[in-house]
């Protein structure tokens, strides 16, 4: 009741005197009625909530995008020396690069504080950039450390050449590398991941010595 009465009485104490008789069924043949109201009012709040985020994450800025190569890539992570830098190549054509991507960012979130850097390398086609990457991205909450490879949905080798020190076995999407604060590749990730794995590779980076 004093949360609705903080909402409304502003506007109205009618209101907000009506809204709290309905909480409580203070009315014998008003229990029904106020268990009903309750429900409905819970689904609007809840509603409203989605409401509000949906718009909030519409008005985002999109993140600029950058078109790269493995030597821009590197370029990149240089930029970012004595913190921890997570990369993460992805499409939005890969179902699993998707579904793995709101735990990504949301533990890249929780742990940026600690200097952690996100850098996420798109393989979609360049002529895909504004039609899904940048949309997505935005959904999504990135703002910044967003490249796109320039070859689109065709991979260079030479990015996990780097990244794994040696040739790879395969070339299959989603795969997350955790560098530490020297530069030192100390966990790599292939397949879907979730939110526990993706802290336990930055965790292992913040750590390392």
């Amino acid at each position: 009741c004093g949360l609705w009465r903080g909402l409304w009485a502003h506007s109205s104490p009618v209101h907000a005197a009506s809204w709290c008789a309905c909480f409580r069924g203070s009315e014998p043949g008003n229990f029904l009625a106020g268990a009903y109201v309750r429900k409905a009012m819970n689904r609007l709040l809840l509603l409203s909530t989605l409401l509000l985020t949906t718009a909030g994450l519409a008005n985002a800025a999109p993140p600029k995008v950058t078109i790269t190569t493995p030597a821009g890539l590197k370029k990149e992570v240089a930029r970012h020396k004595g913190k921890v830098v997570v990369i993460n190549f992805w499409a939005t054509w890969c179902k699993p690069c998707v579904a793995e991507f709101p735990d990504l960012v949301a533990t890249h979130k929780k742990l940026a504080a600690r200097g952690v850097e996100l850098i996420t390398v798109s393989f979609d086609a360049t002529e895909d950039l504004k039609s899904k990457v940048v949309p997505f991205l935005t959904r999504s909450g990135i703002t910044q450390g967003a490249l796109l490879n320039k070859d689109g949905e065709v991979p260079d080798v030479a990015y996990f050449t780097w990244l794994d020190g040696k040739e790879p076995d395969s070339l299959a999407i989603p795969r997350t590398y955790t560098l530490d604060k020297r530069g030192k590749v100390v966990a790599r990730l292939s397949g879907a991941q979730s939110a526990s794995s993706f802290e336990k590779a930055i965790q292992k980076a913040l750590q390392a010595k």
